[in-house]
């Protein structure tokens, strides 16, 4: 949504709706969303802007590929920052020759220039890809840095011991959890400024299979 500028997504992100009901809403001009509309919403959501084509959708949906064909459309229809954002990454990367994060993280795509019809297409959609994944990750790893050394300044005994995908685990020591808390809800969405706002839930347990 910060990338694409798509007003619709920032708005609904802004509003805190559920992005996959807001979608399927959007799509089928509907108020109240079944399960199989809100089920397709979120294939469409996490796939098109990664390459998903009609084939794809047929695969992951009772749909057939010309159906499939018919809701991609009907999703940029509604949606045409996203459109106009992947194509934008595609140009700009074949014109630079590699994507980059947010942040300037780069990574170069030498087969988007490729004769091979296969390998191109894959470079395009790593060119999409890259900035979205590629910053997310670096989201994660400036907040690790920062929630590092705030808890060596305060001489915290709690520690971070893992990251899993976009979940930071820590062992926070006795008596430190309400500060171990407030800690990660202040610095994890403060690790980038984008248009949309960063949420942050946390679990706590005395082991990670017991989180409540």
């Amino acid at each position: 949504a910060h990338m694409s500028r798509e007003p619709s997504l920032l708005e609904a992100f802004r509003n805190g709706e559920d992005i996959h009901d807001a979608t399927a809403q959007a799509m089928y001009s509907v108020n109240d969303v079944t399960s199989d509309q809100r089920r397709i919403a979120k294939i469409l959501n996490f796939g098109v802007i990664y390459g998903l084509g009609p084939q794809g959708v047929a695969r992951q949906t009772d749909l057939s590929v010309q159906q499939g064909r018919e809701f991609i459309d009907l999703y940029f229809g509604k949606y045409p920052g996203i459109r106009d954002f992947i194509e934008y990454q595609k140009q700009t990367a074949k014109m630079r020759g590699y994507s980059e994060t947010l942040k300037g993280r780069r990574r170069y795509l030498p087969d988007l220039r490729s004769s091979n019809q296969g390998y191109r297409a894959a470079a395009e959609r790593v060119a999409v890809n890259m900035p979205i994944q590629g910053t997310a990750a670096d989201v994660i790893k400036i907040a690790m840095i920062n929630i590092a050394d705030e808890l060596q300044r305060r001489g915290m005994q709690s520690r971070m011991t893992a990251q899993v995908h976009d979940e930071l685990i820590f062992e926070v020591a006795p008596g430190e959890l309400e500060e171990m808390t407030s800690i990660a809800h202040d610095m994890m969405p403060a690790a980038m400024s984008l248009e949309v706002p960063l949420l942050v839930d946390t679990k706590t347990g005395v082991r990670w299979g017991e989180l409540e």
